[in-house]
């Protein structure tokens, strides 16, 4: 809640589908799984939610509180650091650990 007491609306994504930078501006199609729209293997495709544009500035210091939090899930075992290989072979994929 807010401190006047109101509710701040939430979004959920399950990413990033497109991300550009346009007139000094980056900007982002957030998106989530279809409930409908599925590939040739029947797996959910992504469809954008919301637009996110940010400044250069505003992006850059997200950036880093990105990589902060990626740092401590690290250190607490959540996620686990992926050899240069294989991150060269699927950059878009996180190694969650079990």
């Amino acid at each position: 809640m807010s401190k006047e007491g109101g509710m701040i609306p939430e979004s959920y994504i399950e990413g990033i589908g497109d991300i550009s930078f346009h007139l000094g501006m980056v900007r982002m199609n957030l998106v989530s799984l279809s409930h409908t729209e599925k590939d040739d293997k029947g797996n959910p495709l992504p469809e954008t939610r919301q637009h996110l544009v940010m400044s250069l500035r505003g992006f850059l210091l997200s950036l880093g509180a990105m990589q902060s939090m990626a740092d401590k899930l690290t250190e607490a075992g959540v996620l686990q650091r992926r050899n240069p290989a294989d991150a060269a072979a699927d950059p878009g994929r996180a190694r969650i650990a079990n």
